[in-house]
């Protein structure tokens, strides 16, 4: 029985990081030129904590979003249609469920390995 809590709070956990990691996917942009803060005496400059966090949510996604291209295509085709990145799911031989619980399996052993702590 303890099992099956610990895999019911693994994958409401799992599902969170998507549900962030869909929303990071969403407002991804790719930043060209300078930084905006410049460099003085071998220093990054300062950085205020929501730049800390943002950082640190955007290196987490990165892995998230790694794990998720690690999928079988029919498993990642759920993923990104379950988080709204994909509008279909064409595989006329695979059930759309199943692939998305397999999916999910499949992430809550991945992204532990990968540093991403559920």
């Amino acid at each position: 029985m303890k099992r099956d809590s610990d895999m019911v709070k693994h994958m409401e956990a799992l599902r969170n990081i998507l549900e962030g990691w869909a929303d990071w996917q969403r407002t991804y942009n790719l930043r060209l030129g300078y930084p905006s803060k410049s460099l003085t005496c071998y220093s990054e400059g300062s950085r205020d904590f929501e730049g800390l966090c943002d950082a640190v949510d955007g290196q987490t996604f990165a892995t998230v979003d790694a794990c998720v291209q690690d999928l079988m295509p029919a498993q990642r085709a759920a993923v990104m249609r379950r988080y709204g990145i994909a509008a279909v799911f064409r595989f006329p031989r695979d059930n759309y469920e199943q692939c998305l619980l397999m999916a999910h399996e499949g992430l809550i052993k991945a992204l532990p390995r990968k540093g991403v702590m559920l």
